[in-house]
């Protein structure tokens, strides 16, 4: 989502083992092979309108006493006034309530009986497909809370018959890697992240999350990103979901009138794809969104109080902006797209009107009590169905390639350029023979020939003129990356060298301070041991200061003994200005004397 995003990791061609990996420079992965003849340095496709599925739960309302279910409120087939849903396969849905009564088209619209499967299979399965030939996509998940978001994006984890999107997008990803022949590479990574209270945090790595801000990479395949987000590379499914059950426990939920287990923030799950082609060396990253969306909420509805109050502020705020930003992309009229008004939609911005390939699945409830939340959901499936965003193949041409390629078209321009010079040549001879001599026939149809053989040449030589550009550029452009990486090295020693001489000089210091300590130790010393106490007869003992004790102890017990000697003595000091010493000068006879 990533400037310290971890980098990816060298593509390698064995397959790791490994179970999990935080490191950037681990598990590099074989991958599914790619028709690289027909590729081009980039792939554009035409405005995609963001499809739209909806899903109604099955119904939860309990009347009476007997607290039986009551699911009387939804019909299949055609319209009737006598139910408040009626679903029209398998694209519209007429609502018939009190306060509204109209008909919805979406992409495809989903009863309470449909499968995890059938969800998929129509809604995400192609989504995940153009995810592994470089599209970035998104999935998200709306609607009021209890409609079955959460159910939808993830399903029940311990059972592969009710696996929601997300488990079962990694069962296909790994899928047709494992499919795939060797002629490319690729590795898989995943970062989880909660927007709680309009506060990011990591839940792979919940001690990270004050360090999270969200940053335009700058990069067309990632545009805006989550620095610092923990990623995680993975080499299966089952080390995917891992990380998957080891987020979703550390998502925060909590208890409303409305729903028992109320998911109280915006869960993203990215999934990256990194891609190299071992035949022309093209790279492909894409991005691919899973969204589990807090639910909306009446706060009357749901008897939130306190912190849960707060939450659903928050939610219903952040949910508000992305209806903002939609509502701009389809008015046809605004010229500002606010996209900053909220972390979600700043995230998402590449997924609304931006290059990825979004689906959006509108989660309702067939209950008469919701029917206001589920107008309000549909309302805004059908604004979203308006977006168009401009997908596009990610991918890079590594720099030696664009030079081998580079070198190839300029050895053929030559090559054309000399041969069209060949045929100039020969066609003025033909002519200059034909006005010299009215004898010579000539071929009509040679001379066709040859016209058009120049011709298809000139062209081939600008379109080859027209590549060599284009090629050029890339090329320039690599550069320039090479060259603001070498720039950013050279800063990075030119600080390693000022810290080197700033720890020389302190070195420099502590040395001087050591040896002024020393030499006042020595100063102390030799002061000691020159100033004695007066013995008995009031003179002083010789010392013989020259007399080492035999070890460093000794030494230090004779300085010890002698400082409390000098701080005991009897000696009398005078008021007189000045210092008084009684120097005790060694004889050349052996015996000392005061001086």
């Amino acid at each position: 989502m990533s400037s310290n995003v971890p980098r990816t990791p060298p593509l390698q061609r064995r397959m790791s083992n490994r179970s999990s990996y935080k490191s950037p420079m681990e598990s590099p992965l074989k991958m599914m092979k790619t028709n690289s003849s027909k590729r081009s340095p980039i792939k554009t496709s035409s405005a995609d309108y963001t499809k739209v599925v909806v899903r109604f739960r099955p119904s939860i309302f309990r009347h009476g006493e007997s607290q039986e279910i009551v699911d009387d409120n939804l019909a299949l087939g055609k319209k009737t006034d006598s139910q408040l849903i009626t679903i029209e396969p398998h694209q519209s849905v007429y609502i018939s309530g009190t306060s509204f009564s109209g008909r919805f088209t979406f992409d495809r619209v989903f009863g309470p009986e449909t499968s995890q499967t059938e969800v998929f299979d129509y809604s995400i399965n192609e989504t995940v497909n153009d995810f592994c030939n470089g599209y970035n996509g998104t999935i998200f998940a709306y609607g009021q809370t209890g409609s079955g978001k959460t159910h939808t994006m993830l399903g029940n984890m311990d059972s592969p018959s009710e696996y929601g999107v997300v488990p079962r997008v990694a069962d296909k990803l790994f899928e047709q890697i494992a499919n795939g022949s060797p002629s490319s590479e690729y590795t898989v990574s995943i970062g989880v992240l909660e927007i709680y209270m309009e506060q990011l945090r990591d839940l792979l790595n919940p001690d990270n999350s004050n360090n999270l801000c969200i940053r335009d990479s700058g990069a067309l395949s990632e545009g805006v990103t989550v620095q610092h987000l923990e990623t995680r590379y993975v080499s299966s499914k089952d080390e995917l979901l891992g990380a998957v059950i080891l987020a979703n426990k550390l998502r925060t939920t909590g208890v409303t009138d409305a729903n028992a287990d109320s998911s109280r923030s915006h869960a993203i799950f990215q999934i990256k794809l990194a891609q190299r082609s071992l035949d022309d060396g093209v790279v492909k990253i894409s991005t691919l969104f899973l969204v589990d969306l807090a639910g909306s909420e009446r706060i009357a509805r749901t008897g939130a109080t306190g912190q849960t109050l707060e939450e659903a502020k928050k939610i219903n705020t952040s949910l508000s902006a992305l209806g903002n930003v939609i509502n701009a992309l389809t008015d046809g009229q605004s010229t500002y797209i606010p996209y900053r008004d909220s972390k979600l939609t700043r995230i998402l911005q590449e997924s609304l009107g931006g290059n990825a390939r979004t689906t959006l699945i509108v989660n309702c409830s067939p209950d008469q009590v919701d029917e206001g939340e589920s107008v309000s959901a549909l309302r805004f499936g059908a604004r979203a169905k308006r977006i168009q965003n401009k997908a596009r193949v990610n991918q890079e041409i590594a720099s030696t390639e664009l030079q081998k390629r580079l070198v190839t078209l300029e050895s053929e321009n030559a090559a054309l350029i000399h041969r069209v010079a060949e045929l100039e040549e020969q066609s003025k001879l033909k002519e200059i023979q034909q006005e010299a001599t009215n004898t010579v026939t000539v071929d009509a149809t040679k001379i066709k020939r040859l016209e058009s053989s120049v011709s298809q040449l000139a062209i081939r030589l600008k379109q080859n003129e027209a590549i060599t550009e284009e090629l050029t550029q890339e090329l320039d452009r690599a550069r320039a990356i090479n060259e603001r990486r070498k720039i950013k090295i050279e800063q990075l020693e030119k600080a390693m060298q000022a810290q080197h001489e700033d720890m020389i000089m302190e070195t420099d210091k502590f040395a001087n301070k050591l040896s002024y300590l020393k030499a006042r130790i020595t100063s102390v010393k030799r002061m000691n041991q020159t100033q004695v106490p007066y013995n008995e007869d009031g003179l002083q003992p010789a010392v013989n200061i020259y007399e080492s004790p035999t070890t460093l102890e000794e030494n230090e017990e004779g300085l010890e003994s002698l400082s409390i000697n000098v701080c005991r003595s009897p000696v009398q000091f005078s008021n007189k200005a000045g210092l008084h010493l009684n120097i005790v000068k060694p004889m050349r006879g052996g015996s000392a004397k005061p001086a």
